[in-house]
């Protein structure tokens, strides 16, 4: 389906649209693919496309994912699909002005939508989890000392501590537009930092070393000449880098 010019005129409603969206973001495209076809014939084997299509909102809207054996448990040709019910637990619509509903409102967004299915993947993860511990409280009354007690919370991972961080900003930004909240306490919460000094920078002497070792005439005193010297222009770039690749190749 992935590669397919007329894949969107398959869907017949809009929440198999979203469906296909978060099973992308979600899945590796094998599996993607094989729960929405599996979902299309649900459609067509057991004729209950408008009922259907309103479990998969309730589903998406708690920030889960469909699972194909369960539907067709649920939509079992014995039972009517008029009659069937969500789970009312699992797939509650989220409270009005909690976290999960902020939530909700920001996998809806249109910068989210835009984003690339690895980096949707990357922050629908991180929301589920923060969804599971603290998805009921209200999100209006969150401050930025809370979301710094998060950030702390997994202070053992600092690319997962700054992430969460990052993403709880482009939430509560995004609930600010849609006059969800009236504030962003994740947007002066500072980034972890990693605790190291950076790159060194070279002293004269370490220079001076450097040419000792490397004579007028190398390349590699070339592109040291042209470092500390970068009026000498792009095109002498441009030359040591084809010498360079005449050399390997």
């Amino acid at each position: 389906m992935l590669n397919l010019v007329y894949r969107d005129q398959l869907f017949p409603r809009t929440a198999f649209r979203n469906t296909w969206d978060a099973l992308v973001a979600a899945e590796p495209p094998r599996i993607a693919c094989r729960i929405m076809v599996g979902l299309l014939a649900l459609v067509r084997e057991r004729a209950c496309e408008a009922e259907l299509a309103d479990q998969l909102e309730l589903i998406l809207a708690a920030g889960e994912r469909p699972d194909l054996d369960a539907l067709q448990t649920q939509f079992a040709p014995a039972s009517s699909c008029r009659r069937i019910k969500p789970t009312p637990e699992r797939l509650r619509m989220p409270d009005s002005g909690s976290l999960r509903a902020l939530c909700v409102a920001y996998f809806a967004s249109v910068e989210h939508k835009r984003m690339e299915p690895r980096s949707r993947h990357v922050r629908r993860s991180i929301l589920d989890k923060l969804c599971g511990q603290y998805g009921d409280k209200p999100a209006g009354r969150r401050e930025a000392r809370r979301v710094r007690q998060v950030r702390v919370a997994r202070s053992d991972a600092l690319e997962a501590a700054n992430g969460i961080v990052k993403v709880l900003r482009a939430v509560y930004r995004n609930g600010m537009l849609a006059d969800l909240v009236s504030k962003n306490p994740a947007r002066n919460v500072e980034h972890l930092r990693s605790g190291t000094e950076g790159l060194h920078t070279w002293t004269a002497a370490e220079v001076q070393l450097f040419e000792a070792h490397h004579p007028i005439g190398t390349n590699a005193r070339l592109a040291l000449a042209l470092l500390l010297y970068p009026a000498s222009g792009d095109q002498m770039w441009c030359g040591l880098v084809r010498s360079i690749c005449a050399t390997v190749g």
